[in-house]
């Protein structure tokens, strides 16, 4: 287990990571609007996502082992095809239901998905059962997006 000032950077950590998919969202959507399309966006945001990626990569001197490529399982390149969908998915519905709807919708749709993988042990991930208090904190989440869409 982290430390608690351990914790607390990690958690401060992942709340600007997700203020940042909050701004994310509707900024993918402008330029959308601005670009032509979803497609567009996508093209544009993660060419320049890849610039971001070669820079730290040059600054950090972390690249990728190119030789080690075959031994990865197939499944590990999905990320990529992941990210476009979520791009695409959000920077769509931002603009027919809102910033908070789509976040919510996100979250529950993760929170689903991490149930299943943790039950599991999916990916090689540590099994942790599915307990009332996981399953409360899942439909929290729901009430919170019925409420958000009242």
């Amino acid at each position: 287990m982290n430390s608690g000032l351990g914790l607390l950077a990690i958690i401060a950590t992942l709340l600007v990571a997700g203020a940042a998919l909050s701004v994310q969202a509707p900024i993918n959507a402008v330029l959308a609007r601005a670009s032509g399309g979803l497609i567009a966006a996508a093209c544009i945001s993660f060419a320049i996502g890849l610039v971001g990626c070669l820079l730290l990569a040059g600054v950090t001197g972390e690249w990728p082992a190119w030789s080690r490529v075959p031994e990865v399982p197939w499944y590990a390149y999905l990320g990529g095809i992941i990210g476009v969908f979520y791009l695409l998915a959000t920077a769509w519905s931002v603009p027919q239901i809102g910033v908070l709807s789509v976040l919510i919708s996100v979250i529950l749709g993760q929170m689903v998905a991490a149930l299943v993988l943790d039950h599991f042990g999916a990916l090689g991930l540590t099994v942790r059962e599915i307990s009332w208090q996981r399953l409360a904190g899942v439909g929290l989440v729901a009430l919170g997006l019925v409420l958000a869409r009242a």
